[in-house]
């Protein structure tokens, strides 16, 4: 997921081309921390991945444990820019949140599909399986293009989150 573009900020969170999982928040250009990256992402298998920003510090979370942290102190702007969801990946999605306030402060369970929360801005369950465009479910009115994907039906049985948590990161992310 990317808010902006890169040379303009302020957001993005992503699986980098050899599968670490990185993100930022910065006013003018993306320089992911080494605190910010966590390793190698298991691959075949669902997973749940969250960034959280309270303002202070930048946290992601995959399956509810949170793997990386580190303070962060950006002057974050606003805009009319699109969201990028799925960008250069080579992936399933099977669905989209986006909060106007941290969620997460400590690990947690994740939930089986994603709701609507008093915070929340956009909701994309990406369930439709037809068309060009994915609704937004949180009401606010937000327009969803699929664009350069495919729509595939996965099966409940096939969609499970591990509830394992991840192993422990390599030097630089949380133990």
């Amino acid at each position: 997921m990317t808010r902006d573009t890169p040379k303009l900020g302020p957001w993005q969170l992503r699986i980098t081309p050899d599968g670490k999982l990185e993100s930022d928040v910065a006013p003018f250009n993306w320089n992911p921390s080494p605190e910010n990256t966590y390793r190698r992402l298991p691959t075949r298998t669902w997973l749940h991945i969250a960034m959280v920003f309270d303002g202070l510090e930048l946290r992601n979370y995959v399956n509810g444990r949170k793997v990386s942290a580190c303070p962060e102190e950006p002057q974050l702007t606003t805009n009319d820019n699109g969201l990028l969801i799925g960008r250069r990946f080579n992936g399933r999605i099977a669905g989209a949140r986006l909060s106007n306030e941290a969620l997460y402060k400590e690990d947690f369970t994740p939930p089986a599909r994603l709701t609507k929360l008093p915070s929340t801005v956009m909701l994309l369950p990406l369930d439709e399986g037809e068309g060009i465009a994915a609704e937004d479910e949180s009401g606010n009115g937000c327009v969803a293009v699929i664009a350069h994907g495919t729509w595939t039906t996965v099966s409940a049985d096939e969609f499970q989150i591990s509830p394992a948590a991840p192993p422990a990161t390599s030097p630089g992310g949380l133990k």
